[in-house]
């Protein structure tokens, strides 16, 4: 699969709560660009690997999270990704979380996750401006099959959010 990878297009490696070797053996067999954490990981265990490196945030705990608190515990990370599921729990449960949530201030790309689909993405990107966003089961037709209209749907509204978002940016721009 690795070999049919185009140029310039990232092999991203999840992981969440795997040991050392595991993720070593993972970087052997599949030689990713970016490594993807989503559990208890620290900076150090997530940097130790000397690649880039995106940290999960589980926002559907109810705890606060500052931008300030994110830089201190990961200091090192090319970006954030910030998922629905609970602290302790798994993401792709399909449910988003309130995105009023993602601290104001985070100076990291981060991508939007958790609950995405079709009928909510363009207005996530609207509220969040994500420099990614993060989808799966919200263009499935069941669980674990993608449906190829949803699929086209959901990029047709991320989108229809990208050109709102210029078309502000440029609305502001000429005042």
């Amino acid at each position: 699969m690795r070999q049919a990878i185009a140029p310039m297009v990232d092999v991203v490696a999840l992981f969440q709560n795997n040991n050392r070797e595991e993720v070593r053996e993972v970087l052997r067999a599949v030689r990713p660009t970016v490594l993807q954490f989503h559990g208890d990981e620290d900076d150090g265990f997530c940097r130790s690997f000397n690649m880039p490196y995106l940290k999960a945030i589980a926002m559907g705990g109810g705890t606060e999270i500052t931008a300030r608190g994110l830089q201190q515990l990961y200091p090192h990370t090319a970006g954030f990704l910030f998922d629905s599921h609970a602290v302790g729990g798994s993401g792709g449960t399909g449910v988003s979380f309130d995105w009023s949530q993602i601290p104001p201030g985070v100076h990291r790309p981060f991508l939007l996750a958790g609950g995405l689909r079709p009928e909510n993405v363009h207005d996530a990107i609207l509220a969040t401006q994500p420099w990614g966003v993060d989808v799966s089961s919200g263009i499935e037709s069941a669980p674990g099959l993608k449906d190829g209209y949803k699929m086209r749907q959901f990029v047709e509204e991320v989108r229809r959010a990208d050109m709102a978002a210029d078309d502000t940016t440029e609305a502001g721009s000429a005042l």
